[in-house]
């Protein structure tokens, strides 16, 4: 109550508070393919953990698009995203379904895809409760080089600054 009294009357308080304009700072953007969560920060102009943070259900490195997807994205990187996007000319994803045969240990597949398991299970959503069953896709790399792509904010914060001894 006492925040919402200053600010509309912040000279009773001695404030002068400066204008705040009115207008929306995120806007939908609708996507039909898949894309990866990388490639989509890169084309809207923005560092992934942004990216990440203002589209928190796209926790995979693929955003699968079935029908429509919408994403959030800052106003002024709106029409950037979409104007690069129809413009790239590079595969949007680097992830591939895959469905294990029966029997298939989740090992074998880590090194069919050469990506640890620790990795693999990370990407997927497995663990220790969940384990691989019968049937289940798995997200697994086109290449080598993409099972080493983050793909929360966890992987792009920076580590917490050392303490000097004293």
């Amino acid at each position: 109550m006492a925040i919402k009294q200053i600010i509309m009357n912040p000279e009773s308080a001695g404030l002068e508070l400066a204008s705040v304009p009115n207008r929306p700072y995120f806007v939908s953007v609708t996507t039909t393919q898949h894309i990866d969560l990388a490639v989509a920060a890169r084309l809207a102009g923005m560092p992934l953990h942004e990216f990440v943070s203002l589209n928190p259900a796209y926790n995979r490195p693929v955003i699968n698009a079935k029908g429509t997807r919408v994403l959030l994205l800052p106003v002024d990187k709106a029409d950037a995203f979409t104007s690069n996007l129809e413009a790239y000319d590079k595969p949007l994803v680097s992830w591939k379904s895959y469905t294990p045969a029966r029997g298939e240990k989740i090992d074998k597949v880590a090194r069919r895809f050469s990506i640890s398991v620790a990795r693999l299970k990370e990407i997927n959503s497995i663990t220790k409760r969940s384990k691989l069953s019968a049937g289940q896709t798995l997200l697994v790399p086109l290449s080598r080089n993409d099972a080493t792509v983050p793909i929360s904010t966890k992987h792009n914060r920076q580590s917490n600054p050392k303490k000097p001894n004293r």
